[in-house]
């Protein structure tokens, strides 16, 4: 493994992790309550992870189009295949990252009820 494909690990990485902090920042409601209406509307459980979901798959492609542009060689089309790979790696890791963070910080991604019923 060379210096770059650990650039490239190290880039997704950050990638992922702003990802997980513009989402838990619009699932707070510090850009408007908008988004923050729009995740806790539906009534089931599932429902709600399905938005999370659909959110955190909007944010990988708006953060990793800034992170893609780093690559950006004058090929749109090496920076389309750029942006879009990066768009699911950082998806992946972005819900990686969220199970993780919700195990370490229960209560920064809902009620304190819901962290004591996740523990069995």
């Amino acid at each position: 493994m060379n210096l770059d494909n650990l650039m490239t690990i190290g880039i997704d990485a950050a990638c992922a992790f702003v990802t997980m902090n513009l989402i838990n920042m619009l699932r707070r409601g510090v850009f408007g309550l908008g988004p923050k209406q729009w995740l806790n509307a539906p009534k089931t459980k599932r429902e709600r992870t399905a938005r999370l979901i659909l959110l955190a798959a909007i944010a990988a492609l708006a953060t990793s189009s800034v992170f893609a542009a780093r690559s950006y060689s004058g090929s749109w089309q090496g920076y389309i295949g750029e942006w879009l790979s990066r768009a699911i790696i950082t998806w992946l890791l972005c819900l990686g990252q969220f199970d993780a963070a919700k195990l370490i910080w229960p209560t920064a991604f809902g009620r304190k009820e819901d962290a004591d019923e996740s523990v069995d």
